[in-house]
């Protein structure tokens, strides 16, 4: 019986051992990640506030660089660049006429016209 209580002992003890190898392995290997960013591949879903709560507005100023940022993306692509970037921006990049338009031109320019068969058209 005196055997089987040090065997014991000792299979705790070796046992207390792994265990804190295995801790020393997953915390070697464990980074704690404190920077938040959204996942873009999954859908956000914002939920509106209460009908019934109030909360004062959020004031932004002018000269933020959200705003300023938020300009800048709405730009069209011959605006924000000097030159086109992709193939699409290759196609349409000129997009100013080769030869002015003339309203009053008959070959280029067909109004609808009255006749008796159309009627208020």
């Amino acid at each position: 019986m005196p055997d089987e209580k040090k065997e014991k002992a000792k299979n705790q003890v070796h046992q207390d051992a792994i265990h804190q190898e295995t801790i020393r392995k997953e915390q070697r290997h464990q980074t704690l990640y404190t920077k938040f960013t959204i996942n873009p591949l999954k859908k956000l879903h914002v939920m509106s506030d209460k009908p019934t709560a109030s909360k004062p507005k959020e004031t932004i100023e002018k000269t933020s660089e959200l705003i300023e940022a938020f300009h800048y993306a709405r730009q069209v692509p011959t605006k924000k660049y000097p030159e086109p970037v992709t193939e699409s921006h290759q196609i349409g990049w000129r997009t100013d006429p080769l030869i002015p338009s003339d309203r009053f031109d008959r070959r280029f320019n067909h109004h609808r016209q009255r006749t008796d068969i159309t009627g208020d058209i």
